[in-house]
C-alpha cells in the first residue's frame, strides 16, 4: 500500500500527535509492506489558497502557486491511504494542515453534482476510488464532546465517510509526561493492534475503538494536571488587569514568586496515586537546595494536598511517617522526567532522604496518577498484575533441604523418604507458588543428594556438601543481574518494578552474599559438628543458627537503604 503521512503539528517529531501515528505505521509495517511517505507539513512551504479558480478553468488540476504542493499533490493523488495527523487547534486543524487541506482544490471539478443524500458537491477530478483516510489527532482536553465534531464533519464530507477512520485521543499532553510511559505505552500498543488490524481490513474494529476510547487517566485527575502545568492563577473571582477584565482565584499563583518547582509539585499532587499507601497518611517534604525552598505535601487516604506557607500539618501524620527530601531542583526535575534513575542517583549521593525511607521505596508508583473511580471509566492496565496470579515463596528454595538436613545424621534412609515427599508436596504447590529457576535449582540439587544417600554415600561427605551446594547456589546468583532475595521479596516494593531500582538490588545483593557466605562457613561448621557426640543433632543445631542470620536480615534491608539515603 502507498501510504502519505501528513504530520501537521509544528512540534514536527516531538508532537504527540505523532507518536501516536508512528505507532500506528508500526502496526502497518509489522502486517505488511508498504510503501510509507512522511511529510512534516509544517516545515514545507504551502501558501493559503488565492481563490483564483486557476485551477479550474486556466490550469485544469494545476496550482498556479509554485510553492511546495506542486510535489505534494501528485503524492496525494497516487495514495492509497493519507493519514492525517494533528492536535486540535481551537476546533480545529493547524493552519498549516489547513492551508494544506485547500489547497487540494485541484482535485475537484468545478461542476455542480448533486449527491444521492441531496446535497451538492463538486466531482472527482481524479480517480480517488481507491484511497482511504486515517484521521489520527490529540487534544488538550479530557472529552472530545463538544470539540471534534465540526472537524469529523469536515472529513467525512471531504473524504467519503465510508472510507474514514479516526484515533481521537483526548488528554493528548500525557504523552510528553515521562512518569506516566507506563500508561500511554499501553495505549500506543492499542494503536499498534489497529494499524496491524488496518493493513489487513483497512479499517479499524469496532471491538478495538471501543478499547482506544477510555480516558488514559481520570478526567477530574487531568483537570487538576493540566491546570498545574500553566503555573498561573485559576478561574475564581474577577479583578482588574486595566481594562476591566481578567481573573484571579483564592488559591495562590504557584509562578507569582519566581519559584519553578511550585508547578512540579503541583503536578506531583495531581498525579498522586493513594493505592500505593495502602489507607495510611504521610508527609514529604521536598527542600529544593538550589531554590531555597520547601514544599510539604500531605498523602492523604484520598488525595495530594500542598502545605504552602504556615498551612497546619494534619495531626494523623506522625513523625515516624515523615519523609524529608534534600536535593537540587535540577535534580529533582531529571527524575521526574525520567532522565535520571532516582535510586542510582541517590546512591550517588546527589540528593538525601531523611525520616522514613519507606515512602521513597514505594515513590517509582507514587505520582503516576490515580486508578479508576466508581465515576469514572479508565481503561485497565495492560500489563497489570492479576491478584490471583501465581507469586514466588522463598519456602520453596529452602523446605526441600530441612529433611536432609535434620535427618541424615540420624537415618540416611529416613532422610530420602522425607526428602522425596518434601520434594512431592513442593511440586504439588506450584499449583499456588511460582516454580522459577531457583526452585529448579533446589529441586534437581536435593533429587541428587537423595539419590546419593540413597545409593549409600555416608552422612559424613553428604551433610556438610548440602550446606555447600546451598551456599554456592545464592552465591553464584550474586552475579547475575537479579540476586536470589531480590526475587522473593520484590512483591514487597512494587513487584517487577522494584528490579529495575539500583539500590533495592545492590541491597538484596549484599543480603543474598552474606546468606551464601553463611552456608559455605555452616559446611565447614559441620565437618567439626560431625566429629561430636552431638552429631545426630547437627541438622538441628545448624537449622537454629539461621535465626540470628534472619535477624539481621531484618535490620540490614532497612539500615542500609536507609544509611545510603542520608548520604
Amino acid at each position: 500500500m502507498n501510504v502519505v503521512a501528513l504530520n501537521g503539528s509544528p512540534r514536527g517529531k516531538n508532537s504527540n500527535t505523532w507518536k501516536i501515528t508512528e505507532a500506528f505505521l508500526e502496526g502497518l509495517e509489522s502486517a505488511g509492506e508498504h510503501t510509507i511517505t512522511r511529510v512534516d507539513v509544517y516545515k514545507q512551504k504551502i501558501e493559503e489558497c488565492h481563490g483564483c479558480f486557476a485551477c479550474w478553468k486556466d490550469t485544469p488540476g494545476v496550482c498556479v502557486i509554485m510553492d511546495d504542493m506542486q510535489d505534494l499533490l501528485p503524492r496525494i493523488i497516487e495514495a492509497d491511504l493519507v493519514i492525517w495527523s494533528f492536535p486540535l487547534y481551537y476546533y480545529s486543524l493547524p493552519s498549516k494542515l489547513k492551508a494544506f487541506m485547500d489547497r487540494l482544490l485541484p482535485l475537484n471539478l468545478p461542476f455542480m453534482e448533486e449527491t444521492s443524500d441531496g446535497s451538492i458537491t463538486h466531482p472527482r477530478r481524479f480517480d480517488l476510488s481507491h484511497q482511504h483516510t486515517v484521521l489520527i489527532s490529540t487534544c488538550g482536553f479530557a472529552s472530545t464532546k463538544n470539540n471534534y465534531e465540526a472537524i469529523e464533519a469536515q472529513f467525512a464530507i471531504a473524504f467519503g465517510k465510508d472510507r474514514l477512520s479516526k484515533i481521537i485521543c483526548p488528554e493528548g499532553e500525557l504523552f510528553s509526561i515521562p512518569e506516566l510511559r507506563t500508561r500511554t505505552n499501553e495505549y500506543l500498543s492499542l494503536v499498534r493492534r489497529a494499524g496491524s488490524e488496518y493493513t489487513e481490513h483497512l479499517g479499524i474494529s469496532e471491538a478495538l475503538q471501543a478499547e482506544l476510547e477510555p480516558l488514559i487517566l481520570p478526567a477530574e485527575t487531568y483537570n487538576k494536571l493540566a491546570d498545574a502545568s500553566w503555573g498561573l492563577p485559576g478561574p475564581g473571582t474577577k479583578t482588574d488587569t486595566g481594562t476591566g477584565e481578567g481573573y484571579s482565584t483564592n488559591v495562590p499563583d504557584p509562578g507569582a514568586t519566581g519559584d519553578p518547582s511550585a508547578v512540579l509539585v503541583r503536578q506531583m499532587a495531581a498525579l498522586y496515586s493513594p493505592a500505593k499507601l495502602g489507607g495510611k497518611e504521610a508527609l514529604l517534604e521536598l527542600n529544593f537546595t538550589d531554590l531555597g525552598v520547601t514544599h510539604r505535601l500531605f498523602l492523604g487516604a484520598r488525595e495530594c494536598t500542598v502545605l504552602d506557607g504556615e498551612a497546619p500539618i494534619p495531626a494523623s501524620v506522625s513523625a515516624l511517617n515523615s519523609t524529608r527530601v534534600e536535593t537540587p531542583f535540577t535534580v529533582w526535575k531529571q527524575i521526574s522526567q525520567g532522565e535520571l534513575d532516582g535510586a542510582r542517583a541517590m546512591m550517588e549521593g546527589k540528593y538525601k532522604v531523611l525520616g522514613n525511607f519507606d515512602l521513597m521505596l514505594k515513590m517509582d508508583g507514587l505520582f503516576s496518577g490515580p486508578g479508576s473511580s466508581p465515576s469514572t471509566t479508565e481503561r485497565p492496565p495492560a500489563a497489570s498484575r492479576d491478584n490471583t496470579a501465581k507469586k514466588p515463596t522463598m519456602a520453596l528454595v529452602i523446605l526441600p533441604w530441612m529433611p536432609l538436613w535434620i535427618a541424615l545424621p540420624i537415618s540416611p534412609i529416613a532422610a530420602v523418604y522425607a526428602a522425596l515427599a518434601t520434594l512431592a508436596l513442593c511440586q504439588l504447590a506450584g499449583f499456588k507458588w511460582v516454580h522459577g529457576r531457583h526452585e529448579r535449582i533446589t529441586f534437581a540439587l536435593v533429587t541428587a543428594f537423595a539419590a546419593a544417600a540413597a545409593a549409600g554415600i555416608s552422612a559424613e561427605i553428604l551433610l556438610p556438601l548440602t550446606y555447600l551446594a546451598f551456599g554456592v547456589h545464592w552465591l553464584i546468583s550474586c552475579l547475575g543481574p537479579v540476586p536470589l532475595t531480590a526475587d522473593y521479596s520484590k512483591d514487597a516494593y512494587g513487584g517487577d518494578e522494584a528490579l529495575g531500582n539500583a539500590l533495592f538490588v545492590k541491597t538484596n545483593r549484599i543480603i543474598t552474599a552474606v546468606w551464601g557466605v553463611f552456608y559455605l562457613a555452616t559446611a565447614g561448621w559441620t565437618i567439626f559438628l560431625l566429629a561430636t557426640p552431638l552429631a545426630p543433632w547437627s541438622g538441628a543445631v545448624n537449622s537454629a543458627a539461621p535465626l540470628l542470620c534472619g535477624i539481621w536480615t531484618a535490620w540490614f534491608q532497612k539500615w542500609y537503604p536507609a544509611r545510603v539515603a542520608r548520604g
